[in-house]
């Protein structure tokens, strides 16, 4: 059976217990590229609850969460992360998916998404060295076999055997979605509050690259890439896909998984799979590039058209300083005259009267 059963409510399953004064409260936690954003928007439907997405629990203000809610988080069930979801009545569900299909994923994704530098807040390292990589490259080999990618794989991992989670494989999912989230509503044990079959109808993978970017479907359509399991055996020769299962032998261990590679695949086929399938998308973005930069042609043409008329500018108005100094200075000038002139007139008028009074006193004097 592709889920894990919860057991009978014990005290140690309290974490995934819900509580009716805090509605119905739903945590899908697994590692990244499992399938995670489709089941949240599954679920979401099921049961008419409002989607969050985070990428620490440090980001969730845990106190102003909706009574009815789905939470999608990739993180490792700490002591502290498990009691913060039980005191606030979480049920939780874990993905599980091959670990080659999602490797190769998250190769994809993060040529389009930078935030995946939040992912566990990089612990291992990130995904910097394999932007743009193929994946036979020495680069993405490096990072499918070290540590950022056990990281990443044990998220999962670490949930899958937890008591009362509810776990589920993505590639049972895409093979029967209908009977597969049937066998996830019974686990849980939450009646649905809307038909499963209308759930899936409206949540298929092209259905969901259709509407992204919308307000129903946020994500990008990069976000839901090509969805099919067992993607790895056409990208992978036979020693690269050995020697990464060897490095994560307790991933595939844990969750049943085998690494059953094409004997037959060689260098040269994986990579020509790798460009036939980025075909499209490394066209369209090759197109980007270019229109980027005939844009930012136009826009030098521009800016230095701008540049011309400002010196142009510059210059008219250094002379026109010029010409202002100039004014300013017979301003200067005449203001100058002006007062010696003032008190020319102003002495010369003092004059007649003083040669009067002379004159007056003279002749009272005689």
């Amino acid at each position: 059976m592709s889920l894990i059963e919860p057991p009978e409510n014990t005290a140690s399953d309290a974490i995934f217990a819900t509580s009716p004064a805090l509605g119905l409260r739903l945590a899908v936690i697994s590692t990244p590229r499992c399938g995670n954003t489709w089941l949240r928007h599954l679920l979401a439907n099921v049961y008419g609850l409002r989607e969050l997405a985070f990428h620490s629990p440090a980001d969730i203000d845990w106190a102003a969460l909706p009574n009815d809610c789905i939470l999608q988080i990739h993180w490792k069930p700490t002591a502290a992360f498990r009691l913060s979801l039980e005191q606030h009545g979480f049920r939780v569900v874990v993905l599980a998916r091959h670990p080659l299909d999602v490797l190769l994923s998250v190769l994809h994704y993060c040529l389009h998404d930078g935030s995946t530098k939040r992912w566990l807040e990089s612990e291992g390292g990130g995904e910097d060295a394999i932007c743009g990589a193929m994946p036979c490259s020495s680069a993405f080999m490096q990072y499918a076999t070290g540590s950022r990618a056990t990281a990443l794989l044990s998220v999962s991992r670490e949930w899958w055997d937890l008591p009362g989670a509810c776990a589920v494989r993505y590639e049972d999912l895409v093979a029967d979605p209908l009977g597969e989230l049937t066998r996830l509503v019974e686990a849980l044990v939450i009646p649905p509050r809307h038909p499963l079959a209308e759930a899936v109808a409206v949540n298929t993978l092209p259905q969901l690259r259709t509407r992204s970017g919308t307000p129903e479907v946020p994500e990008s359509d990069h976000h839901f890439w090509q969805g099919k399991p067992g993607h790895w055996k056409r990208l992978l020769p036979a020693h690269a896909a050995y020697a990464i299962a060897a490095a994560h032998g307790e991933v595939f261990g844990d969750l049943h998984y085998i690494c059953d590679p094409d004997e037959n695949l060689d260098q040269g086929q994986a990579d020509a799979h790798w460009i036939d399938i980025n075909r499209s998308e490394l066209m369209t973005r090759l197109w980007s590039y270019v229109a980027n930069r005939q844009r930012l042609a136009e826009n030098l043409k521009r800016v230095a058209a701008l540049e011309h008329y400002c010196k142009d500018l510059e210059i008219a108005l250094d002379h026109r300083m010029e010409v202002l100094a100039t004014v300013e200075r017979e301003r200067a000038e005449l203001a100058t005259a002006l007062r010696d002139a003032s008190v020319a007139i102003e002495t010369m008028s003092r004059a007649p009267t003083q040669r009067l009074a002379s004159m007056v006193k003279r002749l009272f004097r005689a």
